[in-house]
């Protein structure tokens, strides 16, 4: 009887000395002892190079592949259900279907995914971060650093966001009635601001804020400035009605009533809303101190009369406001505003004033004259 034969090493051939006629004698592959006339279609602990398998199925338990690469196209099926380690590239020609896919590397690869941080995930193109999503699902465009679930971030001369619907270009918002957006197409360099699907309000090219209109001087409400910061147009479809002025508390300080044939002005004074309440002294002084000129206007030469706004206030500071010389965070000058109906008060005060030394003189004059 044969001796069973046991590839040690690697050889060429087998000795027939070694085999029976039948080729009955078991023959050690790796830990598995097997028959050359038998099929066996379990092989453990084997190093393989230069296989092919044709046909069948191939099943892997716990195999390292330390082959610089794998190629798997004649392959039907093949069957993984322990760990692997791929360290070469593996091309695999058809679908790949998985519970998960987890990423191990760190850096910024050319086109894929990657792991920036901890409970973070990546992904690049050209070797640089697209799409970046912290620990806290914050997606970040652009940005590695994203502050709000979704931050978008900037490129100087690029359009950050786009959010397209049918031919124009608008950032849309769902709400019951409807839907509010942002039109940044309603014409060209024109903004507009719809709610329930309907425009509201637009800022149009020359930067003219549009309000239940479209054109600029159009029915509606138009509020515009030149370079003066002059209020150029203000047109209105339903006459009269009233523009009310409020301060930051919210409480109504002014209003602006357009009739047909007259606008007026008014200022909230109820008694109910003011408290320690004196009478007006040394009017006359502070007239005194007024510098009321003749000027022209810069923009048009219009001739007119008024006060210079900081001579103004350093004699009554609430009617003018803003300060000399001030600019804004480009350069650009803040004009000083005046209004000069806080002086009605004064000068009422300073004709009163100058009444009551007439009558006193006036007194006295008869006084002396009766003497």
């Amino acid at each position: 009887m044969a001796v069973p034969y046991t590839f040690g090493t690697a050889t060429a051939s087998i000795p027939l000395s070694q085999l029976d006629s039948n080729f009955s004698t078991a023959i050690t592959l790796g830990n598995t002892a097997i028959q050359l006339g038998n099929t066996v279609t379990t092989l453990n602990n084997m190093t393989l190079a230069n296989v092919t398998i044709s046909s069948g199925n191939l099943t892997l338990t716990n195999v390292s592949a330390t082959t610089a690469n794998v190629t798997t196209a004649n392959v039907v099926t093949m069957i993984v259900t322990g760990n692997e380690t791929v360290q070469g590239n593996t091309t695999v020609t058809g679908t790949i279907t998985g519970a998960k896919l987890i990423p191990t590397g760190t850096s910024v690869t050319g086109n894929g995914m990657y792991l920036p941080a901890t409970n973070a995930l990546g992904l690049s193109t050209n070797g640089t971060n697209a799409v970046y999503i912290d620990a806290s699902q914050n997606v970040g465009i652009g940005t590695t650093s994203p502050a709000v679930k979704l931050d978008v971030g900037y490129v100087a001369g690029n359009v950050a966001l786009r959010v397209q619907r049918d031919a124009t270009n608008r950032l849309d918002f769902y709400q019951g009635g409807g839907v509010s957006y942002i039109d940044s197409s309603p014409a060209s360099g024109q903004l507009a601001f719809a709610t329930v699907g309907t425009e509201r309000m637009r800022i149009d090219s020359s930067g003219s804020l549009l309000v239940g209109t479209t054109t600029s001087g159009g029915v509606g409400f138009t509020i515009g400035y030149d370079a003066n910061g002059r209020v150029l147009t203000s047109n209105v479809s339903v006459i009269p009605f009233d523009v009310h002025i409020f301060k930051n508390s919210g409480t109504t300080v002014g209003k602006i009533t357009i009739n047909t044939a007259s606008t007026a002005y008014t200022t909230t004074s109820d008694y109910r809303l003011k408290e320690n309440i004196t009478p007006i002294s040394s009017a006359l002084n502070v007239v005194a101190q007024l510098k009321p000129v003749n000027f022209t206007w810069k923009a048009n030469g219009d001739l007119t009369q008024g006060f210079i706004a900081h001579e103004l206030q350093a004699v009554v500071p609430d009617c003018v406001v803003g300060e000399k010389d001030a600019v804004d965070a480009n350069g650009n000058p803040k004009y000083q505003g005046v209004d000069t109906s806080f002086l009605v008060a004064t000068l009422t005060a300073a004709i009163q004033e100058q009444q009551a030394l007439i009558t006193s003189l006036t007194a006295r004059i008869e006084a002396l004259e009766a003497k």
